[in-house]
């Protein structure tokens, strides 16, 4: 008996690695997009609004920074993913009312896909927020979310909500490059790649507002 638990082990352990070999065999040779020349940027925002006649004002800066790459099913290929959150509480969002412990209303401030120049197949900038109007996330008994948006109106109507002013700093002119070999690949870096970590001087100066 023992000597069969030690060849199952075994067998175990030669699969796990021919797993592994196969895993990065792909993440070389499958096809990937552009990685992009710029792969850090700090974005300063000013997000002012009221809830039941009473202002607030969030001043933060918005971080995009390249997260390697990340195979997508629908595309078929591995595409470039970003970490995107703010410095005050590292949130992508901000949030702006939690009505009831199983509910959270937001702003979108916006993401990569503006500020870091990444439109994918769009040829112009995409609107970088969800300004005048929020979204609502809702979690469920199961454990699970689920999501919505209230445009400006029903956004006051229910939760006595009022986005005043939204400025954010403008988006970056960014370029896009072919991984077109193993070293080139290895530089990418990132969180979801098995490779290096991103070059600190691969980074864009904080924005103006």
């Amino acid at each position: 008996m023992h000597e069969y638990i030690k060849k199952i082990l075994k067998l175990i352990g030669v699969l796990i690695f021919y797993i592994v070999v196969v895993l990065f065999v792909l993440q070389i040779y499958l096809p990937r997009e552009d990685a992009p020349q710029v792969r850090y940027g700090e974005f300063p925002f000013k997000l002012e609004y009221e809830i039941n006649g009473e202002y607030y004002c969030v001043e933060d800066i918005l971080v995009c920074e390249f997260d390697g790459f990340e195979y997508s099913l629908g595309q078929g290929m591995s595409v470039r993913t970003w970490k995107v959150y703010t410095k005050g509480t590292g949130e992508p969002v901000v949030v702006l009312l939690e009505p009831d412990e199983d509910t959270t209303i937001y702003f979108a401030v916006g993401g990569s896909w503006h500020y870091m120049g990444d439109y994918r197949n769009s040829p112009t900038p995409t609107t970088p927020s969800s300004f005048p109007d929020a979204h609502v996330e809702y979690r469920r008994s199961d454990g699970g979310t689920s999501g919505g948006y209230f445009e400006a109106d029903e956004l006051y109507e229910r939760y006595a909500i009022k986005l005043l002013n939204f400025e954010h700093a403008q988006p970056i002119e960014n370029s896009f490059e072919p991984v077109v070999g193993i070293v080139d690949l290895m530089q990418e870096g990132g969180s979801k790649s098995p490779f290096f970590v991103i070059p600190a001087d691969e980074k864009e100066s904080p924005q103006e507002l």
